[in-house]
């Protein structure tokens, strides 16, 4: 005799209470009102978001690990950087691997901006590059980025002091061609 499980819902690393609060929550709704919906207490609410969060936090960490394995080249930005000269630098390096770059200085400059929330002419953060063998990259704040075993890999760019440029003092990264399908990196 076969027994047929019910289908059940999948919401990637959510269990399905998870998910439906983080649904609610985000609609705006407080723990309390999300309690009374769902008949829980809000400490239930509270321990179920925050387990979700941990498995984001988890997530975000193993995809960075992932692109930092498949990636040409990473390297960090110390702060005390002026804003304008980072695309410049970041361009430079990837015309020294042969890599063309999806991105201009505009584009570049606007990620450091919005994406990274730098608002000041000067890098005011730690911030890790990742060029991609394909030509994308990704321009992160330190503090989002797993604490690996391999700290050498984060080299710093310093600035030297007798000139306004940076200088790039990573490494370049070698490995063997992503396992994934015709060749793309994920995101």
């Amino acid at each position: 005799m076969v027994t047929i499980m019910p289908k059940r819902n999948y919401y990637g690393l959510f269990t399905e209470r998870e998910y439906t609060v983080l649904k609610l929550r985000a609609q705006g709704l407080t723990q309390r009102k999300v309690a009374e919906i769902l008949g829980v207490s809000r400490t239930t609410v509270s321990a179920l978001e925050r387990s979700a969060m941990r498995k984001v936090a988890l997530a975000e960490k193993t995809l960075s690990i992932f692109r930092e394995l498949y990636s040409k080249v990473v390297f960090t930005i110390s702060p005390g950087v002026k804003l304008a000269e980072i695309p410049a630098l970041i361009l430079r390096k990837a015309d020294e691997l042969g890599i063309k770059l999806r991105g201009d200085f505009t584009y570049i400059y606007s990620q450091l901006r919005y994406r990274v929330g730098v608002k000041r002419p000067i890098l005011d953060r730690e911030v890790e590059v990742i060029i991609y063998k394909d030509g994308s990259f990704e321009i992160l704040p330190t503090e989002t980025i797993a604490t690996r075993s391999d700290q050498n890999v984060n080299a710093p760019v310093s600035k030297d002091k007798n000139t306004s440029t940076a200088k790039w003092t990573g490494r370049d990264l070698n490995p063997g061609p992503p396992p994934c399908e015709g060749g793309a990196l994920p995101g």
